[in-house]
């Protein structure tokens, strides 16, 4: 499954090690424009911290809710 049907599925994009990179991302956007552009937020981790597929167990999960609970409170749900 691409990346992209991943994140209609998990609220959340991951980016995968590259050769020569040594990290790995995920990133989440506000679910709405703010004064026309797309807000995303990110984590960066070194991809020897990302064992087994902490990334999208836990990092993911845990940033979306974040990203969420922003929404919420600044209110642009």
């Amino acid at each position: 499954m691409d990346n992209l049907a991943r994140f209609e599925e998990r609220g959340f994009c991951i980016s995968p090690a590259v050769p020569g990179q040594q990290v790995v991302g995920v990133g989440v956007p506000l679910r709405r424009l703010i004064d026309g552009e797309q807000i995303v937020f990110n984590c960066v981790i070194d991809k020897a911290r990302n064992v087994g597929r902490w990334l999208e167990t836990e990092v993911g999960p845990q940033l979306r809710a974040a990203v969420r609970a922003l929404e919420f409170s600044i209110r642009v749900y």
